[in-house]
């Protein structure tokens, strides 16, 4: 079961590395919260560096931080950025997701899920470790040398902790960085089933297993790079397991929804969220774009042992709509607070609850974007912005839009196509390039304008009273509830300010 999201995980590495202390350097100079070393910094383009071998007078390794600071986010020196936990804050959350990257640059993800030296692989595990160790070589084994030697090689830091160490210690947080797989449970009243055994299978290989959540949910799987074929297997009264799903990784709309006596299960890919239990329980979505009628077709099928399965099929070609202003009324953007996921939807909550209480105006624009709605505003951008053809915009299942419009002799017609698109574009009202995935498509965003807040008095999630002077007052009252300002979009707060 989840632990949390970002802000719960770097809350305990903070509690792990800095030991609660904001200005702490230990003997090897590493600094702040997050202890973080001169080469870390470096690469987040906090500090340039100083071009020394890092030893004392001794031979002994130690940071000396003798070179200059960039400024970034405002860190003019070392005593500037060990005063300053927005900085470090910041600091750490570019630091997340710059491991994340690299975590998939070597390929990595794809032991997220496997049992190795008795530690469950999940990516805050590895994130975590490659903070403490880094992803290792031969002379310095670390994150990579562990998981591909299957635990036999267990790098430690200076003080002695391995790398599984880390690996066991921060598991099971969602920091939004890999695809899972999620499946929810429940009964034919449409009521979530907590705690029952369930495994997802591979072949014949177990690569989870535990019990549903309160939510149904079983535990997450991390979609495999590979177009694999997942089995559903649920624990039986008279005891065994016994399949009740088989399915290929769905794309971005589809769902596969399994109905029998007892339980329904619903399938669907996560894409870069960070807490789970998207899916409310109760009857799954077909795509929403219906066929001819007002439905959507589907098709009874059945499963490897014969259970019935209704599978959901986007619309057939033909029914293409062309593009224009009117598609913007498809798939709307939610304002509910209740379409976040649970663990930001509480905290927004507080902290919009927070503001009201000292008379400061709140006005919601937008929560969850669905990925249908992300898709038309990103290919709308591209081909106004002439970066992509038309013609070449890939489809997406539930999406029976048609992009490229034909002149009177059938041919493509671009000055006709990209007309269309800038009428999308600009009933959206884009002002910023709009991304196939962000944390409006993962729950994990919001847009709200804030206003009357200048000499207010709120409280922060800590219950001290706060003095708001300036939007930077408000940035920061925010940031202590875990609702983390974009400064360059003017309404829109995250779970990690991106």
């Amino acid at each position: 079961m989840s632990k949390g999201g970002m802000p719960e995980f770097l809350t305990a590495l903070f509690a792990s590395e800095g030991g609660g202390t904001l200005d702490v350097e230990n003997k090897f100079g590493y600094i702040g919260k997050y202890q973080f070393g001169e080469d870390a910094l470096l690469d987040l383009g906090y500090y340039k560096g100083d071009k020394s071998k890092n030893r004392t007078a001794l031979g002994k390794f130690k940071y000396d931080w003798t070179g200059d600071w960039t400024g970034k986010n405002g860190a003019t020196s070392k005593d500037v950025f060990l005063k300053n936990e927005a900085i470090q804050d910041a600091a750490a959350r570019d630091w997340v997701n710059l491991l994340c990257k690299r975590m998939k640059r070597y390929d990595l993800a794809k032991y997220i899920g496997s049992t190795i030296g008795g530690v469950e692989i999940t990516e805050s595990g590895i994130i975590a470790a490659a903070h403490l160790k880094g992803f290792g070589s031969a002379k310095h084994p670390g994150v990579i040398q562990f998981l591909r030697s299957n635990g036999a090689t267990d790098g430690s830091d200076a003080f002695g902790t391995k790398v599984s160490d880390y690996m066991r210690k921060f598991a099971d947080y969602d920091l939004g960085c890999c695809d899972h797989l999620v499946v929810n449970l429940c009964d034919r009243e449409k009521n979530p089933i907590a705690g029952l055994m369930c495994e997802i299978r591979v072949g014949n290989k177990v690569i989870k297993k535990g019990p549903t959540d309160s939510r149904g949910s079983a535990p997450k799987v991390p979609l495999l790079p590979e177009h694999t074929a997942y089995e559903v297997f649920v624990a039986k009264l008279e005891g065994g397991m016994k399949m009740v799903a088989r399915f290929g990784a769905p794309m971005a709309s589809a769902i596969v929804t399994l109905i029998s006596p007892k339980i329904k299960v619903a399938t669907a890919l996560e894409q870069h969220r960070g807490d789970a239990g998207p899916y409310r329980a109760g009857k799954a979505k077909a795509p929403a774009s219906p066929a001819k009628g007002g439905k959507a077709k589907t098709s009874a099928q059945r499963g490897a042992r014969g259970n019935p399965v209704a599978v959901a099929h986007p619309p057939p070609p033909g029914n293409k709509v062309l593009s224009g202003a009117a598609w913007e009324a498809q798939f709307p953007t939610s304002k509910s607070l209740n379409d976040l996921t649970p663990a930001f939807e509480k905290k927004v909550s507080k902290f919009i609850d927070a503001l009201k209480a000292a008379g400061v105006r709140v006005r919601i624009s937008a929560t969850y974007r669905p990925k249908e709605r992300a898709y038309l505003m990103h290919y709308s951008c591209k081909i106004a912005d002439g970066t992509i053809s038309p013609d070449k915009v890939p489809p997406m299942d539930g999406v029976n839009i048609e992009w490229a419009h034909k002149d009177s002799s059938g041919k493509l017609d671009v000055r006709a196509s990209r007309a269309a698109a800038r009428a999308m574009k600009e009933a959206y009202v884009i002002r910023y390039p709009a991304a196939l995935t962000s944390r409006h498509t993962q729950r994990r965003a919001i847009d709200m304008t804030i206003t009357g807040y200048a000499n207010k008095t709120v409280k922060d999630a800590n219950d001290n009273d706060v003095k708001l002077a300036d939007e930077n007052d408000l940035f920061a009252l925010g940031a202590t509830y875990g609702v983390v300002k974009l400064k360059t979009d003017p309404p829109h707060w995250s779970d990690d300010g991106h």
